[in-house]
């Protein structure tokens, strides 16, 4: 007992100093890892509450060594230690500490834009919280603090080897990377951001999509919706027309029309920091659709007021999205046509490679076919992702290629370029004279004259004689 008080005086008298950082002046202790030196965060820009817990921590330093001394590999012991000093300074002040399942409870109490948030997108950032305090727990990992890189890349692992798709893993992360960013920021968190995109790379999305429609499918699904109702025949043409996503045609506002265009803000990049707007022309069609559209009105701010009620507090939007799905497959599944994709490891259920998305898809090939640019489609589209911009860069080499055989095989097709070409009739010049012979017409021949003789230039002439030295 004796020697486990004079090691506890020992390190007493080793309490770490304490330093500033950042904006706010929170103050650090540092640690020993190795030979590397590890800032611990006391959490506080008080001076006076920063020593306290500097004492804690040299307190807690003491518990870590000695349930860390029978390790026998060095680093392995030092990161022991340093993360148990984590563990039990966060356990002993559980008035600042963060549990991990409070972690979403933390960050709601930080955003300013969750109140904007659907309520399935807030849905959705519950779980992606709740499944990693789960996986935590199982991991014996309390408290936030102790998250640190190591255990992100972990995490990612197991969720990668779930099943789940690329898109639904970059979402996880992105959402707590966000999380985790929010509190460093206002608690200064002894790892920092673990699941910042640098520690945890994101995965490759694939571009593929949904496949755009051919004329006659086109046709066929229009006539498909207008034996269900005028209002999915409309909904159907409105996609086609604009290539908008299923919920912002659905919910497509008179007060968008401006002159010749249609500007949207499309939904799924309405809560980004840089707010996108489709800035869509008004095609023909799309305009004899809404003039017949107005006269029905009845005041509503909607063009299809009863899709777009499926929408509000209480509907069913779901209905709308499987009523579609009825429609495309009623319209191209009849055997010639394979609409689905089959499952695999990170796809858990077939997928239809044709649905309301298809319009879009189809928009944008037909923009590609009049070689619309780059920047003009991503105006019309209103494209947050540079994927976007790689799947379309990919459509114009496809069309341009396409045209470059059609514009081929039209050449080949007409008669007057096909000719026979005659045989050129080769004249053998003479040979060249010999030195001798050259000094012999030199003195009787002008340069010029030799020159014709021989069918060279008179140039030539003059570098032969010089060659053999003929003044």
């Amino acid at each position: 007992m004796a020697e486990k008080t004079v090691k506890k005086l020992k390190i007493f008298e080793e309490v770490p100093k304490i330093f500033p950082r950042g904006i706010k002046g929170t103050f650090y202790v540092r640690l020993r890892k190795g030979d590397i030196d590890k800032w611990v965060s006391t959490r506080t820009s008080d001076p006076e509450k920063a020593k306290a817990k500097a004492v804690d921590i040299a307190e807690s330093k003491f518990e870590a060594e000695l349930i860390s001394r029978t390790e026998k590999n060095e680093y392995k012991r030092d990161k022991k230690i340093s993360d148990t000093v984590i563990k039990i300074v966060a356990k002993k002040h559980k008035e600042d500490g963060i549990p991990v399942e409070k972690a979403q409870d933390k960050w709601i109490e930080l955003s300013v834009s969750y109140t904007d948030l659907s309520d399935n997108l807030k849905s959705f950032y519950a779980t992606i919280c709740r499944r990693f305090a789960e996986w935590c727990s199982g991991e014996g990992i309390e408290f936030i603090e102790q998250v640190d890189a190591k255990t992100a890349v972990k995490y990612s692992k197991f969720l990668w080897k779930s099943g789940i798709g690329a898109k639904t893993y970059n979402d996880h992360f992105k959402h707590l990377s966000n999380v985790f960013s929010a509190i460093d920021a206002d608690e200064s968190l002894s790892y920092g951001n673990p699941f910042d995109k640098s520690k945890v790379h994101r995965k490759k999305k694939a571009t593929e999509g949904h496949l755009p429609l051919e004329p006659v499918q086109l046709r066929a699904v229009i006539k498909a919706a207008a034996k269900d109702s005028a209002d999915y025949r409309d909904l159907i043409v409105i996609g086609s027309q604009t290539g908008l996503r299923l919920k912002d045609a659905s919910l497509l506002r008179w007060n968008s029309i401006t002159g010749n265009f249609l500007e949207v803000t499309p939904f799924k990049t309405l809560w980004t920091i840089n707010k996108k707007v489709a800035r869509i022309p008004i095609t023909q069609t799309m305009r004899g659709l809404l003039y017949e559209r107005i006269k029905k009105r009845c005041g509503s701010e909607y063009v299809l007021p009863s899709i777009a009620n499926h929408y509000q507090p209480g509907g069913n939007q779901q209905y709308v999205s499987k009523k579609c799905k009825d429609i495309f497959k009623s319209a191209l599944n009849t055997g010639d046509v394979d609409i689905t994709r089959k499952a695999g490891h990170h796809r858990k259920r077939q997928a239809s490679v044709y649905s309301f998305h298809s319009l879009r898809t189809t928009f944008m090939s037909l923009l590609a076919t009049q070689d619309v640019s780059i920047r003009d489609a991503m105006n019309i589209l209103a494209w947050e992702s540079s994927d976007m911009i790689r799947v379309y860069e990919k459509m114009l080499e496809a069309y341009r290629g396409d045209a470059d055989k059609r514009t081929l095989k039209i050449v080949n097709q007409i008669a007057e370029f096909k000719m026979d070409i005659p045989e050129v009739e080769e004249k053998t010049p003479p040979p060249r004279p010999s030195p001798g012979e050259l000094k012999k017409l030199a003195s009787s021949m002008t340069n010029t004259a030799i020159a014709e003789k021989y069918c060279v230039s008179e140039t030539a002439v003059r570098k032969w004689m010089k060659k053999h030295g003929i003044n």
